[in-house]
């Protein structure tokens, strides 16, 4: 028997919130013809004109929201909207990726979050709700992923006789080694129990910040919002084109006759270098401590909740069976302080929309020594310590010195135009960095085909570790670019519904790269896809 809840609608608060998106731009010509009237009359008239705009926008609203409303069926969240031209979409649970959540503090304020729904189907969120009261967006998170894992369960065990529904449950031991490295943790979990995974102090988030070095994102930010301002150009002129105090009065004095000697211009210069390096860190410090202010990584049931954020309170409902790729990644930074970061890709985890939030790794930054634990709760009987990596071609590291050799000889090129022999030194030091990189990544690069899993070691100064499942690999493929072909090598993709395609082999025998995709068609045939 087909069980149907009421219909339901957002928090009264969204009419305030479609009157704010729509007056500015209806009300903005009303505005400019108020104060340019040369007439009182006709001043009075343009104001009636815009009172009535108004009042027709806030009928829309008022109509936006009766009209809009959701309902829980047995099999699919249905959504229905529109004022004249009604749309009914119907959102199966098991087809749900995602269930997002941003609050931002006039939200925190009000009591209420904006929700986006996703599913594997692309970049964009298949549906966003506005305005949800709290109570409201868990009474989803619970009717949706309970509804969905338990059907995603029962197809996995009909498409795979034999197989039972349990196999996607973590091993006996994961949970208890969870919450080993977690002091505090729960010890058991179940649908209803949190446990948590993670939970970053401010030590741990000055930490990130300072390792992930995001500050040149924020003066890349500033930059644009003063070009969108038009400030660009007055900034400029008064630094160059302006006669006292302009950068190009500073470099004359700096580099003319009787300027600073060249050693102490290149001390100031490294001076200069050295303290933009730290204020770039610093601020990646401080947007950190905002963004991933409060961070908490728990399970409950199958599914993982992330929660973050200061000023914009981000939550994210991840179901465990539908990770895609797993991926472990550490700078020196990381490895020098004995820290690692994981993140996973799902079908649907990335969006474009403005205001949905960017999903964060779902841990920014964990000690070395609970790696393990997490990974055996992402994915049960997952061992890195026990796979045994298989090397590339012999040769590879001549074949990545080849194919990284045009930057250096195009910039070295350009320079040679303006500082002569100069570029020469500068050749120089971009051919070591060249060789540095390609002798680590060499040493790096390895991989593995597991029982259950493609596993791939990559990376040379920032080194990755990328997991896909075989039951989460979509297509396999076999590719050769122009060097590999002279160089008799070929690369090996698996792609899965991830945001980033999934794993790459590169650098494989020819005849190796064969065997190793025909040996992962076999493998992949054997299990029943999963999303």
């Amino acid at each position: 028997m087909k069980t149907t809840s009421s219909e339901r609608r957002l928090h009264p608060v969204s009419i305030l919130l479609h009157m704010g998106q729509l007056l500015p731009r209806m009300l903005l010509p009303f505005v400019v013809l108020l104060f340019t009237a040369p007439q009182q009359r006709k001043a009075l008239v343009v104001l009636l004109i815009a009172a009535a705009v108004a009042a027709v926008v806030a009928l829309i609203a008022v109509a936006r929201h009766l009209r809009y409303t959701y309902r829980y069926d047995e099999r699919d969240l249905v959504i229905r909207s529109g004022v004249l031209v009604r749309n009914e979409r119907s959102i199966p649970y098991v087809r749900i990726q995602n269930l997002d959540a941003s609050q931002n503090v006039v939200q925190r304020l009000l009591g209420v979050t904006e929700v986006f729904v996703q599913t594997g189907s692309g970049v964009e969120p298949e549906a966003s709700l506005r305005v949800l009261p709290l109570a409201a967006l868990e009474e989803m998170r619970t009717r949706v992923m309970e509804a969905g894992g338990a059907r995603a369960a029962a197809a996995d065990a009909h498409a795979t006789p034999g197989v039972s529904s349990d196999a996607e449950q973590p091993a006996p031991g994961a949970v208890s080694d969870a919450a080993r490295a977690t002091p505090g943790a729960a010890g058991v979990h179940d649908a209803h129990t949190r446990q948590t995974l993670l939970a970053l102090s401010p030590r741990d988030l000055i930490l990130a910040g300072f390792i992930e070095n995001r500050g040149m994102v924020l003066i890349l930010g500033a930059l644009a919002l003063l070009e969108q301002a038009g400030a660009t150009n007055r900034v400029v002129e008064r630094l160059i084109d302006t006669e006292d105090g302009s950068l190009r009065t500073v470099a004359a004095r700096w580099l003319g006759d009787g300027g600073v000697p060249v050693m102490q211009g290149a001390v100031y210069l490294a001076a200069a270098l050295l303290v933009a390096l730290l204020l770039i860190r610093l601020l990646s410090t401080v947007w950190a401590l905002v963004r991933l202010h409060e961070f908490r990584l728990e399970r409950m049931g199958d599914d993982l909740n992330t929660a973050y954020g200061l000023l914009t309170r981000v939550t994210a409902t991840i179901p465990l069976r539908r990770v895609q790729t797993i991926i472990v990644r550490d700078r020196m930074l990381h490895r020098l302080l004995g820290r690692r970061q994981v993140a996973i890709e799902t079908a649907g985890g990335m969006t474009d929309i403005p205001g949905a939030p960017q999903r964060e790794p779902i841990a920014p930054i964990i000690p070395e020594d609970q790696v393990p634990a997490l990974l055996r709760v992402l994915q049960p009987g997952l061992d890195l310590d026990s796979v045994e990596w298989q090397p590339v071609h012999p040769r590879a590291f001549g074949r990545m010195v080849r194919g990284s050799l045009f930057w250096p000889v195009a910039l070295s090129a350009v320079a040679f135009i303006f500082v002569q022999e100069w570029a020469i030194a500068l050749f120089g030091l971009l051919l070591v960095n060249t060789l540095v990189r390609a002798r680590l990544r060499v040493k790096n690069l390895a991989w593995s085909l597991t029982s259950d899993s493609i596993i791939v070691r990559d990376g040379s100064f920032t080194r990755t570790i990328r997991i896909a499942r075989y039951n989460r690999v979509q297509v396999t493929a076999q590719g050769r670019s122009p060097l590999d072909m002279r160089a008799g090598m070929a690369r090996v993709r698996a792609d899965t519904a991830g945001a980033h395609g999934g794993v790459v082999i590169p650098f494989l025998p020819e005849a190796r790269a064969a065997v190793v995709q025909e040996e992962l068609v076999a493998r992949t045939a054997e299990t029943a896809f999963t999303w």
